[in-house]
């Protein structure tokens, strides 16, 4: 049994005098014996700082509401001070595992429109579906035996998009658009026949999604700003290697850029090639 745990992530381009919006949706897929062995690892690591029930994210911040309602304060300062430390001890654990990572990637070029809500769930359910496919391909290729998609309780409380993206890929092999998936549909591919949500503060791979999906953006920030260092930069070059299609495939199959995207593909390319080498 597999699972795909998936999150959310975005950063900003710059685009002339304008900042455009960049979305990605993805995250890993981790067999079911992994996924335990792996969530009392980053339990024992939670259990150093706080309590090893409570959330980790990439961004700490995040959480600190949580922290704040359980009278852990102080933990939550220790996690803010120490948050290089703990993120890549997470990461580190991590790749002993077998799992496999996609994600999604697009370029808002309607950033300057009004109803920004409904296009980011417009692109996010695009991206959903693109990523999907991907595991898919995956799951023949391997001969998966069983396969559940887990996302995080989607922004706005709206999982529809989500529902009907799946609904297409698992009984038809389409998109909502039509567009055939190259695996064929889902449901010949042992995949479950219900998504599942869940919440990200309650799931330790979700939590760990988050981790992968904050690194990869700030590898890509990194990146377009020409910078030489940054913790999401050194965190993504350690698990390249658990992209599908490592290494001469990862764009594509473990990161998929909308073909609209042209020039943000070439620089992702680019930028792949010189963290491989």
């Amino acid at each position: 049994m597999y699972k795909w745990y998936c999150d959310d992530s975005a950063l900003k381009k710059n685009h002339g005098d304008e900042k455009r919006p960049v979305f990605l949706y993805g995250g890993i897929l981790i067999s079911r014996e992994d996924e335990i062995a792996l969530s009392n690892i980053m339990k024992k690591i939670k259990s150093e700082y706080t309590g090893e029930h409570m959330p980790f994210k990439y961004n700490i911040k995040d959480v600190e509401e949580v922290y704040q309602r359980f009278d852990k304060q102080a933990e939550f300062e220790n996690l803010k001070k120490d948050s290089v430390a703990w993120r890549k001890r997470i990461i580190e654990e991590s790749l002993k595992f077998d799992y496999k990572i996609f994600i999604s990637v697009i370029e808002n070029f309607q950033a300057d429109k009004k109803d920004q809500k409904e296009i980011k769930q417009n692109l996010s359910s695009f991206m959903f579906s693109n990523a999907l496919m991907r595991v898919g391909l995956y799951a023949d290729e391997k001969s998966l035996d069983y396969i559940q998609v887990i996302l995080d309780w989607p922004e706005g409380n709206d999982s529809k998009p989500f529902d009907k993206e799946y609904f297409y890929a698992y009984n038809k092999g389409i998109n909502s658009n039509s567009q055939e998936y190259y695996c064929g549909s889902l449901n010949q591919l042992n995949f479950d026949q219900t998504l599942y949500y869940a919440r990200c503060h309650h799931s330790n791979l979700l939590q760990l999604a988050d981790i992968i999906m904050g690194a990869t953006r700030d590898w890509m920030e990194t990146e377009l700003q020409n910078r030489e260092y940054s913790i999401g930069k050194e965190l993504t070059q350690s698990f390249f290697s658990k992209f599908y299609g490592y290494p001469g495939k990862i764009l594509g199959r473990g990161i998929n850029v909308s073909s609209k995207n042209a020039s943000f593909k070439k620089f992702l390319l680019g930028a792949i090639h010189k963290n491989i080498a």
